[in-house]
């Protein structure tokens, strides 16, 4: 069974006055809004020599970072610009994707959880602290995540093909089944569904059924 984890939106948090940091601010976010990375990365360093207390500057470098394929710089970023503001949500998001990624799961458990504190109604972090929840062996509890996920987004396919698995692991094959058929009605070429609801639909002796998926 394939299972997907992913990275929620990085988002970037502009000023519109300038002075020594702001100058470099904004031309980083500038620099990364177009694909310069290393150039957006330089100009957030420089931003900070100036003003070495700004959580914005400190979560968009970490965004760059992670972007780079440096997780453990994000992760680090991260955690300043939660010291300097500890209500940044997203900085809590992108450091629990940061965890995810490097193998810390119960890392991105909290902080996925604490994000849900500040925004309770978010698809995103539900999702993905079902993931997590998946691979950290608590199926049920990555059910209820994507459930709460789906009641919030009734479209986001992933959260039915992963619900899916879960139901899958957890012995409910017909639950498994509801799931990946919903998530084809969004969308009819996912491969994974098909393959996924292919895979029940033989160990339930569906022959016919699982040869046309």
């Amino acid at each position: 069974m394939t299972r997907t984890a992913t990275v929620s939106s990085i988002f970037t948090r502009i000023y519109h006055d300038l002075n020594g940091a702001d100058a470099y601010y904004n031309r980083g976010n500038a620099r990364f809004e177009v694909g310069d990375k290393q150039g957006a990365l330089e100009d957030y360093t420089k931003a900070l020599c100036f003003r070495p207390g700004d959580a914005d500057a400190y979560y968009n470098r970490g965004n760059v970072r992670f972007e780079l394929g440096d997780r453990q710089g994000a992760l680090e970023d991260y955690s300043r610009a939660l010291v300097l503001e500890p209500s940044l949500v997203e900085a809590h998001v992108n450091r629990g994707n940061a965890h995810f990624e490097l193998g810390n799961k119960q890392g991105a458990l909290e902080d996925y959880s604490r994000a849900l504190c500040f925004r309770a109604n978010d698809a995103d972090i539900y999702y993905n602290r079902g993931n997590t929840r998946f691979e950290l062996g608590d199926k049920q509890g990555s059910i209820e995540d994507y459930t709460q996920a789906l009641i919030l987004d009734p479209d986001l396919v992933e959260a039915y093909v992963n619900r899916g698995n879960a139901y899958f692991d957890l012995g409910d094959k017909q639950g498994a089944l509801e799931d990946y058929s919903k998530a084809l009605c969004l969308r009819p070429c996912d491969s994974v569904a098909y393959y996924n609801r292919a895979s029940i639909y033989f160990e339930l002796g569906y022959e016919e059924e699982c040869i046309e998926n």
